[in-house]
């Protein structure tokens, strides 16, 4: 810069010897594109890198810059894994391989299920096993229990237990008309499948109508509670299967959701 006369002193600029607004954003320096700035420690500003779709942007706490993270999952959040769709007549579903160390605790829902056949005694409907690397396990170790509450349209209503010890299976569901306008329902709880320390064991729910001898006009509303185990070794269960005591399924879904600690 030229002058006349002497040599101005040398000062650095200030805040205050610049006109507000008067710097456009074309004059600021190039940066990388989604970035923001941020400010340090020391009070000297910083780039705040870039997230990706989904994510927040999080104070990280005093002395340095915010981030972009991911959402945290709250605690009681189930999320879908894995969901099969029963569209024609099959014998079995297996559920296999959808475990992990992600979640410690399990629900496995089935909805909507029609079969075959009917079901009218307390060893006959829908049973199951567990999986252990990809494999049925069909030993004779199997222990459970079911208690049901039965409400018929007649004004008769019931409650009764039963069991097996011994058994090459567990029993879900007892009783069921093999009608489509009447499903049979159940939620199971898994706890912690793949720990090897001890023996699993499960808990279910079910409702499923039948219609003694076929009589339409007697409609039987059945809720059972159940729990089972296998009693032979601890090894990490993989998965399960679910089968008629006879017959098919026709339809509904079975979903495995997981719960987020």
């Amino acid at each position: 810069m030229a002058y006349i006369g002497k040599k101005p002193t040398a000062a650095p600029l200030t805040s205050s010897d610049i006109t507000d607004s008067i710097i456009s954003l074309p004059k600021l320096t190039d940066g990388t594109d989604g970035n923001l700035i941020s400010y340090d420690a020391s009070g000297n500003p910083v780039a705040v890198a870039t997230g990706t779709d989904g994510q927040v942007l999080t104070s990280t706490g005093a002395g340095s810059p915010p981030a972009f993270e991911a959402l945290p999952s709250t605690s009681a959040d189930f999320v879908k894994i894995t969901s099969t769709n029963i569209s024609s007549s099959v014998s079995s579903v297996s559920l296999d391989g959808h475990f992990s160390s992600t979640y410690n605790h399990y629900q496995i829902v089935g909805t909507g299920l029609l079969f075959t056949n009917t079901y009218n005694t307390a060893t006959s409907g829908l049973r199951a096993r567990i999986r252990q690397s990809n494999t049925d396990i069909s030993g004779s170790y199997y222990i459970w229990t079911l208690n049901k509450a039965l409400s018929s349209w007649n004004g008769t209503n019931s409650w009764s237990v039963t069991s097996g010890y011994n058994l090459n299976y567990f029993q879900i569901l007892q009783y069921i008309t093999a009608n489509s306008s009447y499903t049979g329902n159940f939620v199971m709880n898994v706890h912690n499948p793949l720990d090897t320390s001890y023996r699993k064991s499960i808990h279910w729910q079910t409702s499923s109508f039948n219609l003694p001898d076929g009589n339409t006009s007697w409609h039987q509303l059945i809720s059972e509670n159940g729990a089972a185990s296998y009693l032979s070794g601890t090894a990490a269960t993989s998965g399960f299967t679910f089968y008629p005591a006879a017959g098919n399924f026709t339809g509904g879904t079975i979903t495995i959701y997981g719960l987020t600690q």
